[in-house]
């Protein structure tokens, strides 16, 4: 999000991201901390997806894709021909619904592809950030938002799999508008915080993201649940924004309300603010996992616009201590080569350029058309300046911060901010590492530039390659020392870069919940496992143990989704060992526990691909296997136990009844008495007819999770529904 601050000094601005229910919001003397307490919660911790003290974010923002901005894809906006329409509420409330639909499902399934992703990837960069707003998951009270954007944020996730890269997700738009900025949806005044349903509505998204992606800390990292806030606005601003962070905490760090942390770290704004004034707020030992996002332009600072090349690069060198201040781990979550606001002239509504003296009240300091555009105006000296800027921002963020993201990778007519047409154009170089200017904030760096090309030896860029023996960081982290033979750490072990793995579906029904449920990545590995004749340390379960070998071993099994899941989802899990009658190899298994103690039964058993499993430690998971592994306390076996399926419409409107069917997994009959349920709402259910179907009707825009039950049978898979509001 890039938009003039009003009466800040352009520098560098914290925003800082948590999410939950909030409460007190108008508290005049102080606010309630209501978050998690380390007297109350276990303070397992879990296993970092990422070392931040260790391994440098190098990310890039996809902002303009699923939320819109005007100075991104100005041709969305232009082509309504009409006035009104300055953002994407007024674009849905003025446009003509159908063209404007059409207009935007071309462009969340164009503007970014898997070849975005492969490009970030191959530029040596290791975290993307998606912006999205709150509409996506909720629309309501009149709003007239078009929704359709979390198909494509699941489908980026999954590229994100694919490749190796991590994702930051950030609500950039909140119900009435967190900063009145065109980029939040709404752009005018700053609503949010007065009406605490637009921060609980605020707060139920938070908690519905968290949760949906907490059994996906392999790729999702990182939420920041609020964008860019109004700090600048006053002290009540902050006061609601400070008790939605505390309630956000619970949220995000601990997914489903359980006990034990997840892995998911908090991205928290200081809305303005400087970093000093966070200290104390989310201390370290009370709140881990919580990561302070700074921005920094250049842009919009008194004197920006007649600043020199040289005063750019300067201003910039001079941050090391703003970024030092800070007792969280910092990272520069938005900054750009641009040093003009010239991209504003794509589209009227933005009012002018500071620069070229357009916008009302400034003074002409230069030529827009030589500083925005394809590029192709842009002189050799600009360019120059350009590559020199990212190395001296780089070099300072890498120095004294965890990291830093650009904002943005894809533009359609703004190249000087844009990663993608920089890589291009030279100015960015495609090695993130490379340093033609290693001593940029040394004396008077563009006058001087002449230093040789130097391709320093940075923390890996790859997070499949994490970086060891790192016990006592210094501020350069330019000399790690790198392990190029591991790719992934789960719980402690490191994953050989050849290890043997598939992808699965996993799902772990416990008594009277769900306990994991997702695609799961599961490696062959060794693993602790508790025997009746105590610690067993050298377990393989994959059909290798003891010497022995079975075809086609070493091969993943459901002992090892477990237990990969387990580290994953941070759960815990105990099991019996048996030795089979034809010694060691043949090892079979009795799951003595699985996740959450109110969860376990007398037993459990485990279908892979609807074959009921005999000895987990040696049958096979193959890719693409659905693995299910439930309590079986309660459950028929006659000749099989049943499981349940639930399908039907996974999308509706508000009113109208949405029609579902619960039949018997492996028969196929039809499930007649099953209830559906709302996971968070147990007032929205149905009992299934004879035939297997039953009809559900929401009374409110919003996404859903519903799953079906029925005494003697395993509860069914889940089934996500989106409501939307009627046109």
């Amino acid at each position: 999000m890039r938009t003039s601050l009003s009466g800040l000094v352009a520098g560098l601005i914290v925003l800082s991201n948590f999410s939950g229910a909030a409460a007190s919001l108008h508290h005049s003397d102080s606010f309630e901390r209501r978050a998690h307490h380390a007297s109350s919660i276990s303070k397992r911790a879990p296993d970092w997806p990422v070392h931040y003290w260790e391994t440098k974010i190098r990310g890039v923002s996809l902002a303009g894709w699923l939320t819109l901005e005007p100075w991104i894809t100005p041709s969305i906006f232009t082509s309504q021909e009409n006035s009104n329409i300055v953002d994407e509420y007024t674009l849905a409330q003025y446009g003509n619904r159908d063209t404007v639909h059409k207009a935007l499902v071309n462009h969340w399934s164009s503007f970014i592809t898997k070849d975005d992703f492969q490009k970030i990837k191959d530029a040596g960069l290791n975290h993307v950030k998606i912006p999205i707003g709150y509409w996506a998951w909720d629309v309501s009270q009149g709003e007239p938002y078009h929704q359709g954007q979390l198909f494509y944020l699941d489908q980026a996730v999954g590229w994100a799999r694919d490749l190796g890269l991590k994702v930051m997700i950030t609500l950039q738009g909140l119900p009435g508008s967190q900063n009145g900025f065109d980029g939040s949806g709404q752009k005018g005044t700053v609503n949010w915080h007065e009406n605490k349903q637009n921060v609980d509505r605020s707060s139920n998204i938070v908690k519905v993201l968290a949760s949906w992606y907490s059994a996906q800390t392999d790729v999702v990292v990182a939420i920041e649940s609020i964008a860019s806030p109004a700090g600048w606005t006053g002290d009540n601003f902050m006061q609601v924004l400070r008790q939605y962070y505390l309630d956000s905490y619970g949220n995000i760090r601990y997914p489903y309300a359980t006990a034990s942390q997840g892995a998911i770290v908090q991205v928290i704004a200081d809305a303005g603010m400087s970093l000093s004034s966070w200290r104390g707020f989310a201390p370290p030992a009370s709140f881990d996992g919580v990561m302070i996002d700074t921005h920094y332009y250049s842009i919009w600072c008194p004197d920006c616009p007649s600043r020199t090349f040289d005063q750019h690069i300067a201003a910039v060198c001079q941050q090391n201590a703003t970024l030092a201040d800070s007792e969280l781990w910092t990272v520069v979550g938005e900054w750009t080569l641009s040093t003009t606001d010239c991209a504003n002239l794509q589209f009227a509504a933005l009012g002018g350029s500071t620069f070229d003296g357009s916008a009302a009240g400034s003074s002409k300091h230069g030529d827009c058309s030589l500083m925005t555009g394809d590029g192709s105006k842009f002189s050799d000296d600009f360019k120059k300046f350009m590559r020199m800027f990212f190395e001296a921002q780089t070099s300072t963020f890498e120095a004294n911060s965890v990291g830093w993201i650009y904002n943005t990778w894809k533009t359609e007519s703004a190249a000087e901010s844009s990663y993608s047409a920089g890589l291009a154009g030279g100015w960015i170089p495609s090695d993130v590492t490379q340093r033609v200017y290693p001593n940029i904030c040394s004396g008077t760096p563009f006058v001087n530039a002449t230093a040789p090309v130097v391709n320093v030896t940075a923390p890996s860029t790859n997070l499949t390659t994490p970086v060891v023996n790192v016990t006592s960081p210094s501020a350069n982290l330019t000399t790690p020392v790198v392990n190029n033979a591991t790719t992934l750490t789960r719980c402690g072990r490191v994953v050989p870069q050849d290890a043997k793995g598939v992808t699965i579906n996993m799902r772990i029904e416990g008594k009277t919940r769900t306990v994991y449920e997702g695609s799961l990545f599961t490696t062959v590995h060794n693993f602790t496992l508790t025997t009746p004749n105590g610690v067993f340390n050298d377990l393989h379960c994959d059909g290798t143990n003891s010497g022995y070998k079975l075809p086609g071993a070493p091969y993943t099994t459901s002992i090892s989704a477990i237990d990969d899941a387990s580290c994953d989802a941070k759960f815990d899990w105990t099991g019996y060992l048996l030795e089979g009658i034809d010694g060691p190899s043949t090892y079979s298994m009795v799951y003595k526990s699985i996740g959450p103690a109110d969860q376990n039964g007398q037993s459990w058993s485990a279908y892979i691909s609807d074959v009921l499993v005999g000895d987990p430690c040696s049958s096979p998971v193959k890719e693409g296997d659905e693995v299910i592994v439930f309590v079986t306390d309660g459950i028929t076996y006659n000749p099989y136990y049943s499981i349940l399926k639930l399908e039907g419409g996974t999308t509706g409107t508000v009113g109208q009844p949405i029609s579902l069917k619960i039949t018997d997994r492996k028969s196929s009959s039809p499930a007649g008495g099953a209830i559906v349920t709302e996971l968070d709402d147990a007032t929205i259910s149905g009992t299934a007819g004879s035939d297997g179907l039953v009809s559900l009707t929401f009374n409110k825009a919003g996404t859903y999770n519903v799953k079906a039950e029925k005494g003697g049978s395993v509860r069914s898979n889940r089934l996500t529904i989106v409501v939307t509001a009627a046109p």
